[in-house]
């Protein structure tokens, strides 16, 4: 063979394989290996919400509600989900429903949420110098202490 026929058989070579490269990436998750009523759990820092509604059919609608995490990891769950916020760290229990458009559909089983871990915050301490002044040696600890004046106390013989 020419070179000409080995660059048309490269080129063709390439083109087949972006071709099945693209179809595997446009098929989504239909190559998924989950069953449906497959548990999974995830945990994990929330890092962003996103809510939306995804067809069924031209009729019928599902709400559906993204997670993202920190890590990474996201999930797709059936349903508007309450008390999920940012940076909460959360654990959900969920069990695969189906995949549509591509997207794994999780039904949640159960969500427990904590508080944002918080590091507390160390500000500069600053020393707290007295406003009173400290007892002298010569002042009294109290009035009745106090030596009375010589005239007033002390008549004079």
């Amino acid at each position: 063979m020419n070179t000409v026929g080995l660059q048309l058989m490269k080129r063709m070579t390439y083109g087949i394989s972006l071709f099945l490269l693209l179809t595997f990436i446009g098929c989504g998750g239909s190559f998924s290996s989950l069953k449906k009523g497959a548990k999974t759990i995830v945990t994990g820092e929330i890092d962003a919400i996103e809510r939306m509604e995804v067809f069924l059919d031209e009729k019928k609608k599902l709400s559906v509600t993204v997670v993202s995490f920190a890590s990474g990891q996201g999930i797709a769950l059936i349903g508007l989900q309450p008390g999920l916020s940012k940076g909460k760290r959360v654990k959900i229990d969920a069990e695969f429903f189906e995949n549509l458009q591509g997207t794994d559909l999780f039904r949640a089983i159960s969500t427990t949420t904590e508080s944002p871990v918080s590091v507390p915050k160390v500000e500069k301490t600053v020393p707290i110098e007295k406003s009173m002044p400290e007892k002298s040696e010569s002042a009294p600890a109290s009035p009745a202490d106090a030596p009375a004046p010589p005239d007033v106390l002390t008549p004079e013989r």
